[in-house]
């Protein structure tokens, strides 16, 4: 009896220990993560790709940001979300990043600044 109630212990504190290490280590977060955007650079016709994990598969109360603007995705998947930004978000943030919201828990900010390339602008047009 003495050996069945010791085995008992040593199988709770184990189970204990197991449980308290995953969760210090991360391993049951599921807080949204952005690992990539690509491309990096573009002007207000470039699709951009926003890669990560835990978005939720349907977009739903989520919120996609470039800065301090919340945006209007074109798609939205658990680990893919796809937008364009239009020109006056670029005219007034020529570079930026993104994170998303979901279920009001935020990402990290994408690793990498989305920077604008404008298309080149005429300025004037002399006679020849």
């Amino acid at each position: 009896m003495k050996n069945i109630t010791l085995l008992s212990l040593l199988i709770i504190g184990m189970i204990i220990t197991g449980c308290s290490s995953a969760v210090k280590t991360g391993a049951l977060n599921n807080n949204p993560v952005i690992s990539y955007i690509s491309p990096d650079s573009g002007d207000s016709s470039t699709l951009i790709t926003i890669t990560g994990s835990n978005f939720g598969s349907e977009r739903g109360e989520s919120k996609l940001y470039y800065g301090n603007q919340k945006l209007s995705p074109t798609t939205w998947s658990n680990n893919k979300i796809t937008v364009k930004l239009y020109e006056n978000t670029l005219k007034e943030n020529p570079s930026g990043r993104f994170r998303v919201e979901v279920n009001g828990t935020p990402s990290n900010e994408s690793p990498q600044a989305f920077k604008s390339a404008s298309s080149a602008n005429i300025l004037s047009v002399s006679p020849t």
